[in-house]
């Protein structure tokens, strides 16, 4: 069921459906414009991130090996997001550029599916002072399942998974900015190679497919089991119900209904 308010999803749950909601990975889709965020906010866009790997008009993504930072035309990107009610989002975007996003943004800031350096070091992957800049603007951090942001294995399990969890929590020294973003994805050589080809991906950061999602949560279906197991990490139930979605609720009913 495809949403553009907190009741969509409310109301997707109690019709035992999955909501869906469009976001955008990336503004390449503006060109050089940030009042088309406006248009595609009406069109249903309620996310959007900044860059995604590469350099584009408004900063830098998180594969360019220097990373010059958010760009006058990204601040008005995020100035006409913050106005139309679209939630920031910094993941794949670069550390550097992350932290402008951070202090430009009026709104909180999230990273919808990213990991913890802290834990695992991937250029994906969020350093200490980019997670305490998140949580300082009430924002949320979506925690990852795809493999190569998780460990070094390329099958990794579900408690390597939990520790970035752990680690942000531990960090800023609440729960409350935790959320899942599992990043789900069908992957076949072909596309693989074609996201080498274009740059956006390269061989050392991204495994080749097929690879496993943590058991036993590979699919959408089965992630019922993360919260049994958070709670066996010593998350309590609040914390629990906050990670698998209630943080993710009340930022998005901020950061939505104000449209």
């Amino acid at each position: 069921m495809l949403v553009s308010t907190t009741k969509d999803i409310v109301r997707a749950k109690e019709e035992a459906k999955l909501a869906l909601y469009l976001q955008f990975q990336g503004t390449e889709e503006l060109g050089y414009d940030p009042e088309l965020i406006e248009v595609f906010h009406r069109l249903g866009v309620r996310v959007m991130g900044i860059a995604y790997n590469r350099r584009n008009p408004m900063g830098d993504g998180c594969e360019e090996p220097k990373d010059g930072g958010l760009t006058r035309l990204g601040a008005k990107a995020i100035s006409v997001m913050n106005r139309t009610g679209v939630t920031v989002d910094v993941s794949h975007t670069g550390w550097k550029t992350s932290m402008d996003v951070i202090e430009e943004s009026n709104q909180p800031v999230v990273a919808t599916h990213s990991n913890a350096t802290g834990v695992h070091f991937h250029p994906r992957n969020l350093p200490d002072e980019v997670i305490t800049g998140i949580s300082e603007s009430q924002g949320v951090i979506g925690i990852n399942a795809y493999p190569a942001f998780i460990s070094s294995s390329e099958h990794p399990t579900i408690d390597e998974m939990i520790d970035h969890a752990v680690y942000i929590a531990d960090l800023v020294g609440d729960t409350k900015i935790l959320g899942l973003g599992l990043d789900y994805c069908e992957m076949d050589i072909e596309e693989y190679e074609k996201k080498l080809s274009s740059g956006l991906w390269n061989e050392k950061d991204y495994h080749k497919p097929p690879f496993e999602y943590p058991s036993p949560i590979r699919t959408a279906h089965t992630v019922d089991e993360l919260g049994t197991r958070l709670i066996e990490r010593g998350f309590n139930e609040a914390e629990t119900r906050g990670i698998l979605g209630n943080n993710w609720m009340r930022l998005f009913e901020e950061d939505w209904e104000k449209s």
